[in-house]
């Protein structure tokens, strides 16, 4: 079954495939940062059992083997709520707000796991075009 936040995440994928292929002579761009996880939109159904009035943030759907959230300690079903003090109202708003720091970029991340907040330190690694299918956050 596919849902809108999976057509959403595969047209997010082609939209930086495409960009990336645009860019790619462009060796001397700034890098993006990269928290190597797979995330996806907390659905409606997510937000009511955590007593939500909608849903907001992103649900880490599994970490990148030996990527920076890996390495952090993320873990699946994390719920990010906000990087760096920047809500995430979306995966698109969350993506935004990693891609917009450079690498080695030591970020705040504030989560829901198991119904609790925490916070985690995460130092982001670099975005290649080859990781679009490792998911961009």
């Amino acid at each position: 079954m596919v849902t809108c936040g999976g057509i959403a995440m595969r047209a997010l994928a082609i939209l930086l495939f495409c960009l990336c292929l645009s860019g790619a002579g462009r060796a001397q761009e700034q890098a993006k940062g990269w928290l190597g996880a797979e995330i996806q939109d907390v659905t409606k159904q997510e937000a009511d059992a955590l007593g939500w009035e909608a849903p907001r943030g992103a649900k880490l759907v599994k970490p990148v083997p030996g990527g920076p959230a890996e390495k952090a300690g993320l873990l699946p079903g994390d719920i990010l709520l906000s990087a760096d003090g920047v809500e995430a109202e979306t995966v698109a708003g969350f993506i935004a707000s990693v891609s917009g720091k450079a690498p080695n970029t030591e970020i705040k991340l504030r989560l829901l796991r198991g119904g609790k907040e925490k916070r985690l330190a995460v130092t982001l690694g670099a975005w290649r075009c080859g990781r679009v299918r490792q998911i961009v956050a």
